[in-house]
């Protein structure tokens, strides 16, 4: 048996950024830009009852927030996965860490 006692927080954020981008990248392309670039989401609904809003219908508008929504959502799940390393690495010490089995 082997023991996690400790977990670099620098590469638990890399890792989670890239996978949280990844996964926002292909959901929110099903669930978001998909529908927007129709005219059948909650966004373009918002831009055809408001006028002020009607950049927001645009497809260029659409892709924008959708990539500053991916990025910002990425790295805020990047933040809470590196404070979760740092946590474990204090408990870790305290009781000890994760035993693993590993085969060669």
């Amino acid at each position: 048996m082997r023991t996690i006692r400790n977990i670099s927080p620098g590469s638990v954020f890399k890792v989670a950024f890239v996978i949280y981008v990844f996964l926002l990248a292909i959901f929110g392309c099903l669930f978001f830009v998909a529908p927007a670039m129709l005219g059948s989401s909650m966004v373009a609904s918002l831009a055809r009852q408001n006028r002020s809003l009607a950049f927001l219908g645009s497809g260029t508008a659409v892709i924008i927030l959708y990539v500053v929504g991916v990025v910002g959502v990425a790295i805020v799940q990047a933040i809470v996965a590196t404070i979760g390393a740092i946590i474990y690495n204090i408990v870790a010490r305290l009781v000890g860490g994760i035993r693993i089995k590993l085969e060669e």
